[in-house]
């Protein structure tokens, strides 16, 4: 075999690269021949970089990809990768809709991986679930907070402000209690403890808005 001049860009890439084929479903042996990358080393990147689970047979399955937190941007709507990730996620082959948007190949690839759960179907690449960062409002410690979170965080965050409008609308505090000593994280891995004292809450409704255009900022959902 000839040797290879170890250069650490190349060899990320490389880890990189084998951990998303494990994502789709490959196994740790194939990955790391197929990137010419020991399975040793695979093995210890993907256990630094994911929530795994080895109960299904020998197989190790990545749960949770924890290199999104480390990579995570908000990015503008009218950003070339915002637009190139609405077209694959409608349909279109990722290599094609990045020759159309001028956008290198390999740079949105990286960012579908960072940013969705994918699976692969007859060789395409396709979305199964959008994890872009969202930035929103939510109440936290007697005031309005503007953060940005992705994943789980994004959804639990979801949850509490429509349990907040719900409140406001039914003024039945059952639909905050569930959100008690919760507390959400940011991508910067800050924390932010949801408020849920009932006369706060009222305050903070008299002195701001919490229709979905106030809450919501481009990108966002429940």
């Amino acid at each position: 075999m000839p040797n290879r001049k170890s250069n650490p860009k190349t060899n990320r890439r490389r880890l990189n690269r084998a951990f998303d084929d494990v994502r789709l479903g490959s196994s740790v042996s194939a990955a790391a021949k197929k990137h010419h990358i020991g399975v040793r080393r695979l093995g210890t990147f993907i256990r630094a970089n994911a929530t795994v689970d080895t109960k299904r047979g020998r197989r190790l399955l990545i749960v949770e990809d924890r290199r999104r937190e480390r990579s995570a941007i908000d990015l503008p709507k009218t950003d070339p990768l915002q637009i190139a990730f609405d077209r694959v996620r409608q349909g279109d082959a990722y290599t094609a809709v990045a020759k159309d948007l001028g956008i290198n190949p390999g740079r949105l690839r990286r960012y579908l991986f960072d940013n969705a759960d994918l699976v692969r179907e007859r060789g395409r690449i396709r979305i199964v679930d959008d994890l872009r960062p969202a930035t929103f409002s939510i109440f936290s410690n007697a005031r309005r907070k503007r953060v940005t979170v992705l994943g789980e965080q994004k959804r639990l965050a979801g949850r509490y402000m429509a349990a907040v409008r719900k409140f406001r609308t039914k003024n039945d505090y059952a639909d905050i209690e569930p959100f008690i000593g919760m507390r959400v994280r940011d991508i910067k891995r800050d924390l932010h403890p949801f408020e849920t004292r009932p006369n706060v809450l009222r305050e903070l409704f008299v002195a701001n808005d919490v229709s979905d255009d106030a809450i919501y900022a481009p990108g966002a959902f429940l």
